[in-house]
């Protein structure tokens, strides 16, 4: 029994020690988040004295080039470029002579055949009909027309040898009478064709009779606005209104493009007032041409378009004749390419100034 208490002795004193000698386990010691450890400034590192450097020469550099000029070539002359505000010069037309024997000078002018003309390039001119002497017709003057091409409208006036001019009372049809409107809507469009050198060439007589000429120039010039005035070897225009040597500047927003002169024996008045402007400008030629207002020009067209229909511009020629009967002007005779054409075309929707003579 004293020997069991022995052993348990030894094996507590050994326990003991054992505790004595070996530490206690203790918890780790978790870091402080608030303190902060010390920061220490990064010293830059010192900076090593910069290598000297030899100076460099370069050499200059090369001079530029000078461009080389261009060689402009010129332009072909069908692409020229011409300046569209300068007018284009056109010499003015000139009749050829017509040769006239003593036979027929005798004969007086016959109507023109019935049978169709042969066809014929557009640019070229017309022949004018037997109806008609070249000599004698009214051509348009080129040098007003912005398009020109050989005469399109003409007045004619024929020899005192051809019959006398028939009244308009003696006229079985009735005539073709258009109003302002009605012109405005038909002719205006067929004398802008007419002025670009499209549509039939237009021949209109003037009376035979010679004291019947003079009243329709008067008629014409007091109540249907017509305008008489001298065209240069230039092509240009003067007038009674204008100063001396002053050139007449048409405004072709109220007179037609068209500008017909006469190469038939002027009136009594009609040669004073030529000789008139010659004193005026001091002009030893030119030719004395007559100007229309555009409603005139456009009552004509709209009435032989009305008359003749569809084909008026197919057509190569047509031919009439001026009648007058107090104030009032009409055209009537009218030929197609030759076939004639019933009725008239009454004018007397352009005057004016409604006036007796």
């Amino acid at each position: 029994m004293q020997r069991r208490y022995t052993l348990l002795s030894i094996a507590v004193s050994a326990a003991l020690a054992w505790h004595l000698l070996t530490p206690p386990d203790r918890a780790p010691v978790k870091p402080d988040p608030v303190a902060r450890q010390p920061v220490v400034q990064a010293q830059p590192p010192a900076l090593q004295k910069p290598v000297e450097m030899g100076s460099v020469t370069l050499p200059p550099p090369p001079a530029r080039e000078a461009p080389a000029e261009k060689t402009v070539q010129p332009l072909p002359a069908n692409d020229r470029v011409t300046d569209p505000a300068k007018p284009l010069t056109i010499s003015p037309l000139v009749a050829a002579p017509v040769a006239t024997t003593a036979a027929t000078a005798a004969t007086p002018p016959t109507a023109a055949p019935t049978a169709a003309p042969t066809a014929a390039p557009a640019a070229a001119p017309v022949a004018v009909p037997a109806a008609v002497p070249a000599s004698n017709a009214l051509r348009r003057v080129s040098p007003l027309m912005p398009l020109t091409a050989p005469g399109r409208t003409a007045d004619a006036a024929v020899p005192d040898s051809s019959p006398p001019e028939t009244s308009a009372s003696d006229t079985t049809p009735s005539p073709a009478r258009l109003s302002s409107a009605q012109a405005k809507a038909q002719g205006r469009p067929l004398l802008k064709l007419l002025e670009i050198g499209s549509g039939p060439n237009i021949e209109i007589s003037w009376p035979a009779d010679a004291a019947t000429r003079a009243r329709l120039y008067a008629v014409f010039s007091r109540c249907y606005g017509m305008r008489l005035a001298l065209m240069d070897a230039a092509g240009d225009l003067f007038d009674n209104a204008g100063s001396g040597g002053q050139t007449l500047r048409l405004n072709t927003d109220k007179f037609s493009g068209f500008v017909r002169q006469s190469q038939g024996r002027a009136s009594p008045s009609e040669a004073t007032q030529i000789q008139s402007i010659r004193a005026r400008h001091g002009l030893s030629a030119g030719r004395a041409v007559r100007l229309f207002p555009r409603e005139t020009d456009a009552l004509l067209l709209a009435g032989l378009y009305q008359l003749i229909g569809s084909s008026y511009t197919a057509n190569r020629t047509i031919q009439a004749r001026y009648r007058i009967s107090d104030w009032r002007v009409e055209v009537g005779d009218i030929r197609s390419d030759g076939v004639a054409v019933n009725g008239t075309v009454d004018l007397s929707g352009a005057v004016t100034n409604r006036c007796r003579i």
